[in-house]
Parts: C-alpha cells; structure tokens; sequence
C-alpha cells in the first residue's frame, strides 16, 4: 500500500488546490509581465542605444547668402532627426564659408545640433 500526503488530492483538500493553481496563474502572469518588460526596454534600447550625434548633414539649394549677417538662407530637403524640409536662415560657423555662394548653388551642409549654426559646407555638382 502507498501512502499520498493528503494536500495533494483535490478530494481531500479543494481549498489548498484552487490556491495552488492561483499561485500557478499568478507566477506565469508575472512571468509574462517580465517577458513584456524586459522586450519593450529591448525594443526602446535599440533605438536609443547611442547618444544623438552633435552635428546633422543636409542637403539643399542656397536661396540667400548674407555674410554681413553670417547667415546662409537653404531650401533643404528633410534632415533626418533633426527637422522637415523648409527654407530657412542658419547661422554660419565662419563667413569664409560663404565665399562664392550665390542663390541657386546646390549644396551639402552640416549643422551644428547644439545651436543649429552651420559649421561646414561644400557645393555640389547636382543631385544629393
């Protein structure tokens, strides 16, 4: 004959087996809590695993150069992080870097992120 503790049959004690398969329940929720937090912080580490660069690159078309004013007024396409295509007025780094510009030259830039100040600029042939 063999003996079986008596907590372990359902017909003996139903109360401490409905808390087991509760506890059972409960364990796998948090266990799929945890499952789900730890893919999101994956997820939102993978899109933030490196800090922001300092500087962005743009492509444009030069509508106004002022070196008076150390401004260079672009029609650039979208600058990727940073904002959407426009016509806008950028401080520049140096007014040496204007020298020869005239509205309609297509150009390459790169922007300082921290103040948005162009820090360098090169003229292109055409397309981006």
């Amino acid at each position: 004959m063999q003996c079986v503790p008596a907590c372990t049959t359902s017909a003996v004690n139903p109360q401490r087996d409905h808390l087991e398969t509760a506890m059972v329940k409960r364990g796998n929720m948090y266990k799929h809590s945890a499952l789900i937090g730890v893919a999101v912080l994956l997820t939102i580490g993978a899109g933030f695993s490196t800090e922001l660069s300092t500087t962005v690159h743009g492509v444009g078309v030069v509508t106004n150069v002022d070196p008076q004013a150390g401004r260079l007024t672009i029609n650039h396409e979208d600058i990727e992080d940073f904002m959407g295509a426009m016509e806008m007025s950028y401080p520049v780094a140096s007014v040496t870097l204007l020298r020869g510009l005239k509205p309609g030259d297509k150009v390459r830039f790169v922007i300082k992120r921290q103040n948005g100040t162009i820090v360098d600029l090169n003229v292109t042939d055409g397309g981006p």
